[in-house]
């Protein structure tokens, strides 16, 4: 018989691309949680990831993960999750709880808790499922990752063209305004969830992750109720934000700011547009003339 327990759980989600992996990656490191298996295929930087819960569907045949945790519409839901015609379809609540659920989802869970750690779980589009989560575990944390719209989408329409981690999500076309969409209302439904959980959740800027990673994770700790003390914070790469909006062009970023500038004007994003990333140019030699 399986004895292992899972206590005191931490979700991490928001809109996709937001920084959920690195944070959660970034926290296994702490002595005090684990998380699920590393992924095979490392993102773009080279870098591996835990899998997603999303992933557990197809990790070892699925295994007993509840199909009611999963996006119901397959690849074409991937990263666009929270845009009109899928949400209201997608999403689950404490109404959909069952004890036959909470039993299946633990069961599955319980496989990959560790002695005296806590289980790390992330995945983007558990935003629609962090109320059913809250019921299931009573004790659960939940951590949010908030990150500049523009850089957001570009990363939605690149990695539903080709997801090196994720082959099997690739070749799907998206717009713009598809991919600032699932920004915009993905943080509504942040705020909406931010009013039930209350205190259990915290709301991290991704900006504040990579340029203050000490404090950030300091904050992250102290909310998890978990000590900073001897663990050392990692270096970001901190101009991806840049690198990642330059490649939009102009009509783009105005798309995703007349979409988006609620939820931009509520997470104080309405600040001067990012400066275009351009590739350093080598400086030309200067030949002095030959003495005569």
């Amino acid at each position: 018989m399986n004895r292992r327990i899972i206590t005191q759980p931490v979700f991490i989600f928001g809109c996709s691309n937001s920084g959920q992996s690195i944070l959660a990656r970034t926290l296994t490191d702490h002595p005090a949680f684990c998380g699920l298996p590393l992924m095979r295929r490392p993102d773009n930087h080279g870098q591996l990831h835990h899998l997603e819960t999303q992933d557990l569907r197809r990790y070892r045949k699925g295994k007993g993960w509840p199909k009611e945790l999963t996006h119901r519409f397959g690849k074409e839901t991937a990263r666009l999750w929270a845009i009109s015609k899928f949400r209201g379809l997608l999403m689950v609540t404490e109404a959909d709880y069952t004890p036959s659920l909470a039993r299946r989802t633990k069961t599955v869970l319980r496989r990959f808790v560790k002695k005296g750690k806590r289980l790390v779980l992330t995945g983007p589009a558990n935003l629609l499922r962090a109320r059913l989560f809250a019921t299931i575990f009573s004790d659960a944390k939940f951590v949010a990752v908030v990150r500049y719209a523009c850089a957001v989408a570009e990363g939605i329409i690149r990695k539903r063209l080709h997801d090196p981690q994720r082959p099997w999500i690739s070749g799907m076309q998206t717009t713009i305004q598809q991919a600032a969409e699932q920004w915009e209302n993905a943080n509504v439904l942040l705020l909406l969830l931010q009013q039930f959980l209350g205190d259990r959740l915290l709301i991290v800027h991704y900006e504040d992750l990579v340029t203050k990673p000490k404090a950030t994770l300091s904050q992250v700790l102290a909310f998890l109720g978990e000590s900073s003390k001897g663990f050392r914070a990692p270096r970001f790469k901190r101009k991806l934000n840049q690198r990642q909006a330059g490649r939009l062009t102009a009509d783009e970023r105005e798309v995703v700011e007349r979409t988006c500038w609620p939820m931009m004007d509520h997470f104080d994003y309405a600040r001067p547009k990012p400066h275009v990333w351009q590739p350093k140019r080598r400086k030309q030699r200067r030949y002095s003339k030959p003495r005569q």
